[in-house]
């Protein structure tokens, strides 16, 4: 657990003053956060965890400079320079983005954390699929995840459960089996959508173990970190508790801005219309990345992206900036 600790986090259950806050922690967000932090922007960035869809990827060989290269180990490196550049780090799921009557913006997490910012910077991408269930919001990001953490220290002696049946969940699975004491895939139906031949080397590693036609029914935990999920099969309806240290949550891929539909506008994808300079229509709110009407969905895309969008806030926030009129057209 350390890796996720081991982060700036901000504790306790009031209101946080910030100057600027990037939802999302992906390409566009990190990039975003460097390019403000080295303009002495005091900036916070809210996530779930880091890295987005380019942690995934076993190799990417299409980021200029860097060779061929993990996902993982690419978002890494530019973790590693925000968190040099002083950017600070909250996790947790976000639930709402609303403007204040005072000024700014106020950015509320499911975990009952509030920020105020002056300025708010949409760059979450494609958000992975959510089970929906008791106890998630809860613990997501404290013993639930929605990708795999690349450290096998993370899962050393641990008790993993990964929910899913397809390709991630497999890769998830076998990448934690390395270290980790026991994992559990759960599946909704004996059928798995994974590779056969995947599946075949899942049922030959002896600390995983498939346990199919289980419907996840709740999350539980001490208060801080996840304990427990309770299943339910989803032939006999009988409930059983499964004792877990952490959970991934590997069920696809969709496009969530519910938290932030009331502030923006959105086209037939559900993807935030932007103009060419990342402006959404309301004056210090900016939006980004893979969650955005731009066309091409590429990791060095949406960094440039992320660029662009902390040039505007900057300028935005320094005064340096043209006010959105009421005739602004996307």
């Amino acid at each position: 657990m350390d890796l996720i600790f081991a982060l700036p986090r901000i504790s306790g259950f009031r209101m946080e003053e910030k100057e600027l806050v990037i939802i999302g922690a992906g390409a566009a967000g990190l990039t975003a956060a460097i390019f403000t932090a080295r303009r002495k922007i005091p900036t916070t960035v809210v996530s779930i965890e880091i890295g987005g869809q380019t942690a995934i990827p076993i190799s990417i060989s299409n980021y200029p400079g860097v060779g061929t290269i993990s996902g993982s180990a690419l978002m890494e490196k530019i973790r590693e320079q925000a968190a040099k550049e002083g950017v600070e780090f909250v996790f947790g799921k976000v639930s709402g983005v609303g403007k204040r009557a005072s000024g700014g913006f106020e950015v509320k997490l499911s975990n009952g954390l509030e920020i105020a910012a002056k300025a708010v910077i949409l760059a979450f991408g494609k958000a992975p699929r959510t089970l929906g269930i008791e106890g998630e919001d809860a613990y997501m990001g404290n013993g639930i995840f929605t990708s795999v953490v690349h450290d096998p220290k993370f899962y050393e002696g641990r008790t993993v459960g990964v929910i899913g049946g397809g390709n991630s969940a497999f890769g998830t699975a076998l990448e934690c089996a390395e270290s980790a004491e026991k994992v559990y895939i759960i599946n909704r139906t004996e059928k798995f959508r994974g590779e056969e031949t995947t599946l075949e080397k899942i049922r030959q590693t002896r600390n995983i173990e498939l346990l199919t036609n289980r419907l996840p029914h709740a999350f539980s935990g001490d208060g801080k970190w996840l304990r427990e999920i309770t299943t339910k099969d989803a032939v006999t309806g009988e409930i059983a508790k499964i004792a877990i240290d952490m959970a991934f949550v590997n069920i696809g891929l969709e496009t969530k801005n519910d938290f932030c539909a009331s502030l923006v506008r959105v086209n037939e994808h559900k993807e935030i219309v932007i103009d060419a300079n990342c402006r959404t229509g309301v004056d210090g709110l900016f939006a980004c990345g893979d969650a955005t009407s731009i066309p091409y969905k590429q990791t060095v895309i949406s960094a440039g992206e992320g660029a662009k969008a902390a040039i505007e806030a900057y300028k935005f926030l320094k005064g340096d900036y043209a006010r959105t009129s009421n005739d602004w057209t996307h």
